[in-house]
């Protein structure tokens, strides 16, 4: 099992705008991989106190991370009966999403969110 570390920025870039980039790898060497991350956003303020943001992104990821995660090593093909699938480095996700954060007094506050992701290149194969 891999234990992984992250390593992540963002930068505002005025008028709402920002955008991320974050890294993520198998600090022990345990086949995890690593992969790579990139976003650009857009905040605003829909009513005061209120939070709204809305984002598009993209992974890529290195091959043992691709191979470990969608891949059937040529060994294990043997073994079952299936078709060895050894996937290259690539891009690995596109996605898409939308935050609403409002208050509910004091500390609290309430968040909802919608999520896509969708599987690219090999590893949609």
């Amino acid at each position: 099992m891999p234990l992984r570390a992250r390593l992540s920025a963002g930068w505002r870039l005025g008028n709402g705008w920002s955008t991320s980039l974050a890294y993520s790898g198998d600090i022990l060497g345990r086949d995890g991989g690593s992969q790579l991350g990139w976003g650009v956003g857009y905040g605003w303020a829909p009513w005061p106190g209120a939070r709204a943001s809305v984002g598009v992104g993209a992974g890529w990821a290195d091959r043992r991370f691709m191979q470990t995660h969608y891949g059937i090593a040529p060994e294990v093909a043997l073994r079952t009966g299936r078709t060895a699938y050894v996937p290259g480095a690539g891009l690995s996700n596109v996605n898409a999403g939308a935050v609403l954060r409002m208050p509910l007094g004091g500390p609290w506050s309430l968040s909802t969110g919608l999520a896509l992701s969708r599987l690219q290149g090999q590893a949609a194969e």
